[in-house]
């Protein structure tokens, strides 16, 4: 698939830089993920539904088209606010505490943090050449 060793590259040394700053590998997780989870869900789900492993097959398959909003900013920025929401929800009914409550916030920015970098990649640099 195009740009997948690039958005791979991407998603270890995030994972790798936020580890050595943070000393938790859970946002480093948050941010590996969430560079991959655009691409993971409208390639996979594609390829998965109509067995197809071929690039050409997936792009030109019509629910390849219909999973487009994993590619747009105001999908991920509804998600976050909805997790935001959720998680303080569960702060003010004191089922987490502060320091969880902070702690899934910080994840959740870099799991948005990511995305905001993979959909910038995409624009950038593999919608020019999608073998990067």
């Amino acid at each position: 698939m195009g740009g997948v060793l690039t958005h791979m590259s991407i998603a270890l040394v995030g994972f790798l830089i936020i580890l050595l700053i943070s000393k938790k590998w859970k946002f480093g997780i948050a941010f590996f993920i969430g560079q991959l989870v655009p691409d993971t869900i409208r390639f996979g789900i594609t390829g998965l539904f109509d067995d197809k492993f071929s690039f050409g097959q997936i792009v030109q398959d019509s629910l390849f088209g219909k999973l487009a909003f994993t590619h747009y900013l105001i999908t991920w920025i509804l998600f976050f606010l909805g997790v935001f929401g959720i998680l303080f929800f569960l702060y003010k009914k004191k089922r987490i505490n502060k320091k969880k409550f902070k702690e899934w916030i910080i994840a959740d920015a870099l799991f948005l943090l990511a995305i905001i970098i993979h959909l910038i990649i995409d624009a950038l640099v593999i919608e020019t050449s999608f073998w990067i």
